[in-house]
């Protein structure tokens, strides 16, 4: 009898803890993400991002210094000794100016982190393109022509193009390593 009374008190202690676990502050999932390389695992995380307020100038601010600092598990998008010094809102073209150590990334990194900027600040609300410079020194392709404006659209066919180009043509930089 005594052992059924503790299991039924088990049991319910179990359930109630079930029950309320649900209930309490839940982790905010935003709409927003940022994205961050895991470099021992060779992936491309998305972790939430909850701006203090949904305004442009807010979240370019925001976006920007996360961007600019390793997250709790310690990955970062942005390459060791590369940093973003300043974006700037042009009424919904942002220009993004990185440092000059953004010169010597290999093609594929480039290549990968462009695509994951552009993505990145797109989600921001009235921003559309994006324009990338290292210290005021407008980035090129693997043929030596100017960028120029990025979209969310025109990166898939263009960031593909300059992989092949830059690594599978050009011998490059490893996209395995």
């Amino acid at each position: 009898m005594k052992k059924r009374k503790i299991t039924a008190l088990v049991m319910a202690l179990v359930l109630g803890a079930v029950a309320f676990s649900g209930c309490g502050k839940k982790e905010t999932e935003s709409k927003y993400k940022i994205y961050y390389v895991n470099e021992e695992q060779g992936e491309v995380l998305a972790e939430s991002f909850v701006p203090s307020e949904e305004t442009t100038q807010t979240m370019l601010e925001e976006m920007t210094e996360k961007l600019n600092k390793k997250n709790a598990e310690g990955h970062t998008l942005l390459p060791e000794n590369i940093e973003i010094q300043s974006c700037v809102d042009d009424d919904g073209m942002i220009r993004v100016v990185f440092n000059q150590e953004y010169h010597d990334l290999n093609p594929v990194d480039e290549v990968l982190l462009r695509a994951s900027i552009v993505k990145d600040y797109v989600q921001i609300p009235n921003i559309y393109l994006v324009t990338i410079t290292a210290e005021g020194t407008p980035i090129v392709d693997s043929q030596g022509q100017e960028i120029g404006a990025m979209s969310l659209d025109s990166i898939s066919g263009r960031i593909a193009q300059q992989l092949y180009d830059g690594v599978i043509l050009r011998g490059e930089g490893n996209c395995f390593s």
